[in-house]
């Protein structure tokens, strides 16, 4: 990963793995897989250097790496038996992180892929496809967040190599990402810069 602002970025991110809650969460994400553990590492950091290009406050970074970190942590209670169960982690995770401390961050990690545009789940009416019949609120602030988590998680997926066998190339992960995602293409090349 070729971060923008390593220093500020790394600086921040240690400071956000102080808190006791993220220790806990990660210590757990970790024992139970450590690929997913790195994955979720990555995304974190990935998360804060595109947070400080946007120039968020201290509160939306903290909430936005937090969201990066923890995105993946309803797998901790998701068996990797079938796609229908994989499909519920993010719910699953809206309901272990309900008592953590920025409230805003279970709200981002359930909608973490929502921003699909072949499958978005576990919602299939994404945010950016919003009924005025949702029950959800309208928050600008947390559907950006979202985006950058979602497309955060995308991009280190096929960057790396998990969810394909084979490499691939920077310009053919672009072309995948204008096709999967669904959120505000102005954000992929600011995300793939930094790989």
């Amino acid at each position: 990963m070729n971060l923008k602002y390593p220093e500020k970025t790394g600086a921040f991110f240690m400071h956000v793995l102080k808190n006791d809650q993220i220790k806990k969460f990660l210590s757990q994400l970790k024992e139970f897989d450590s690929k997913l553990y790195l994955h979720s590492m990555r995304v974190g950091l990935l998360c804060i250097d595109c947070g400080i290009d946007y120039n968020y406050n201290e509160k939306d970074l903290t909430v936005l790496a937090c969201s990066g970190l923890l995105h993946e942590i309803g797998k901790l209670k998701t068996p990797y038996k079938n796609i229908e169960e994989i499909e519920n982690h993010p719910k699953k995770g809206f309901l272990i992180l309900e008592h953590f401390e920025f409230k805003e961050v279970r709200k981002i990690v359930v909608g973490h892929h929502e921003y699909s545009k072949t499958n978005p789940f576990p919602r299939k009416d994404t945010p950016c496809m919003k009924k005025k019949t949702d029950r959800r609120e309208y928050n600008k602030k947390r559907l950006d967040l979202t985006q950058i988590v979602s497309l955060a998680n995308m991009t280190e997926h096929f960057l790396t190599k998990k969810m394909t066998d084979k490499e691939l190339s920077k310009s053919y992960v672009e072309e995948l990402l204008k096709k999967e995602f669904a959120g505000n293409s102005s954000l992929i090349p600011q995300v793939l810069c930094r790989f």
